[in-house]
């Protein structure tokens, strides 16, 4: 049998607390300083075969950049309430990234979403 990315055997995992209102990249950085401990623990029990596995919940799933071309475009014809709509700008809004966008004059304009408290401070 052929391995396949993505859908193999689970070594371990850690839950990474998402808030209510903030940007892909501050959520982004908190996956990347959970890695680390994860790898620091992991490895060393995968080392000596000391691990157990468990299964992919959904079989997993492998997304190409072009997978996210529709998700990414934000379209007049779309309707959602104001909720849905704010999360969705939250989750594009990742700077650097050209993530959501809408189509002007026949061109393509890309949205980012900056988060700040009221004293000024720049939310997550």
């Amino acid at each position: 049998m052929m391995p396949v990315m993505n859908k193999g055997e689970i070594l371990d995992q850690k839950e990474v607390s998402v808030v209510a209102i903030g940007t892909g990249k501050p959520f982004y950085a908190k996956l990347e300083e959970s890695s680390t401990p994860l790898i620091e623990d992991v490895f060393p029990r995968l080392m000596t075969k000391d691990i157990s596995t468990f299964p992919m919940p959904e079989g997993g799933k492998l997304n190409f950049a072009h997978e996210f071309e529709k998700p990414c475009s934000i379209s007049e014809e779309k309707t959602a309430g104001v909720d849905l709509f704010l999360r969705c700008l939250y989750a594009l809004s990742f700077p650097f990234y050209k993530n959501g966008f809408v189509f002007a004059e026949g061109k393509r304009i890309y949205v980012d979403v900056a988060l700040r408290e009221e004293n000024g401070k720049t939310s997550s």
